[in-house]
């Protein structure tokens, strides 16, 4: 079974589909929300492995209850160090634009360590809050925007 990932995005866009199409590249199945009331329901029905947020102001609103009924990794997207008000919903924060090395690292790390060690989501906790980003310079990023 492959591991699942909640994609939350309340501006869906051209890039969303991009990204979903390189997480599904490597090795998860992804399900996506586009409001509040999805992406909660989405959360207790799908069980995801992790859950995957682009903050915005719609997102400020989603993410404390989120946080309160999802115990596993939350890895949040945005546009700037503002979003850092909200860091203590979230594990681990990547800037737009997405450097794709390090997302496509990261996506394919934590699929091995899934097959390794089972969907445990305290392990994937200790695992993403461990997690270091690769060596700036050595990546090129992917051309998504903020919407």
């Amino acid at each position: 079974m492959e591991p699942r990932l909640l994609h939350i995005d309340f501006n869906p866009s051209s890039s969303i589909t991009l990204i979903e199409r390189i997480i599904r590249n490597c090795g998860w199945d992804v399900v996506v929300a586009y409001n509040k009331k999805t992406a909660l329901s989405l959360t207790v029905k799908e069980e995801p492995n992790f859950v995957l947020i682009d903050l915005c102001p719609e997102a400020n609103d989603c993410i404390p209850e989120l946080r309160n009924m999802y115990i596993g990794p939350i890895i949040a997207t945005g546009n700037s160090e503002a979003d850092q008000e909200l860091k203590s919903y979230y594990n681990l924060y990547l800037t737009k634009p997405i450097d794709s090395h390090e997302f496509i690292k990261l996506f394919i790390d934590t699929r091995i360590l899934i097959n390794k060690s089972g969907s445990d989501k305290q392990t994937l906790l200790a695992w993403i809050s461990g997690y270091q980003k690769t060596a700036p310079g050595n990546t090129t990023s992917l051309d998504i925007e903020a919407t």
